[in-house]
């Protein structure tokens, strides 16, 4: 039984919405897809989820297993669509499933199998923020004084250090 949240990237439709340029032949393909992969192995090594990517096409891979890289579970079909909901289908536990896509059909149907969705864009936000851990602790503890609180602090220390 798997205990951990799973999430399953719709990848050309994760690409399409956030990569800034069009592509011009198979290479550049190839290479959005290794970037996309990058950046999720990276936001995995900071969570414990599993994380399944699933791209429409044919298998660049010698057999139709699913292959791993850096722990993301990378799967090709003829259309992406039908093995992210066969996945979501046969998971145990489908509220632990959150299926990242902007295809409103997609992310009805997953929703009716008992998945939640996530917008790309909501998910490149998670992407973008988990590489910069500090604004989080900055917003936490870098709090801004008032002129008050400034003019209190200076009367306690000036107070200290005239005793010393």
């Amino acid at each position: 039984m798997n205990k951990h949240p799973q999430i399953i990237v719709d990848g050309y439709n994760m690409i399409l919405r956030t990569q800034p340029k069009p592509f011009g032949d198979e290479n550049d393909i190839w290479q959005a897809r290794q970037a996309l992969i990058d950046r999720l192995a990276a936001y995995k090594s900071q969570k414990n989820i599993n994380i399944t990517i699933v791209f429409d096409g044919s298998q660049p891979f010698p057999d139709n297993h699913a292959h791993r890289r850096s722990g993301i579970h990378i799967r090709f079909a003829k259309i992406a669509d039908s093995l992210i909901k066969e996945i979501v289908d046969h998971a145990r536990q489908p509220r632990n499933v959150t299926v990242v896509t902007s295809d409103r059909d997609l992310a009805f149907t997953v929703r009716s199998q008992g998945a939640h969705t996530m917008a790309v864009e909501a998910f490149e936000k998670k992407l973008k923020d988990s590489t910069n851990p500090g604004k989080e602790y900055e917003a936490k503890y870098n709090a801004q004084l008032s002129d008050k609180e400034v003019k209190a602090w200076l009367e306690l220390f000036k107070g200290n250090s005239e005793k010393n």
